[in-house]
């Protein structure tokens, strides 16, 4: 992928509302860049973040962008458990990589529901199993927790 600095340039300077339309743009780049410049602690960056990964009514790539990028456990954490259940599987692993990556560990046991889902997608070369995401979720925030106890 060839990187066009000016068009960067442009979402780096944006509003929020630059932000948030850019984040739907059909531009794998730019929604990145978008994504990227919202992931900050910020309630209304976040807020856009949440949203976009919360409507079924987007295309995947958009939703799961926005998942990708939450930075705040505040914001994520009930995002998150609502998007534990959603129908689509690649959702439902984001939602199980984040709640881990974020150290959330009061969603673990919602994660639990999902060790023995067999759903499956394809990223790139490599099958994601929900429930092997799980799992290895679960085992991140156990480690976690008894470092916390130490």
């Amino acid at each position: 992928m060839r990187l066009e600095f000016s068009r960067l340039e442009e979402v780096v300077i944006a509003s929020l509302e630059e932000l948030r339309t850019a984040l739907l743009s059909d531009d794998a780049l730019v929604r990145e860049a978008a994504a990227m410049r919202l992931t900050t602690d910020d309630r209304a960056a976040a807020g856009i973040l949440a949203g976009a990964a919360s409507d079924a009514a987007l295309p995947l790539s958009v939703r799961v962008t926005a998942l990708r990028h939450f930075a705040s456990p505040d914001v994520a954490r009930p995002v998150l458990a609502k998007l534990l259940r959603d129908p689509d599987a690649t959702i439902r692993i984001v939602a199980i990589q984040r709640a881990a990556a974020l150290g959330l560990t009061s969603l673990a046991p919602l994660i639990e529901d999902y060790v023995g889902d067999r759903a499956s997608i394809w990223d790139l070369d490599v099958q994601l199993i929900v429930g092997d995401e799980a799992a290895a979720a679960l085992r991140a925030l156990s480690s976690q927790t008894k470092r916390e106890v130490r």
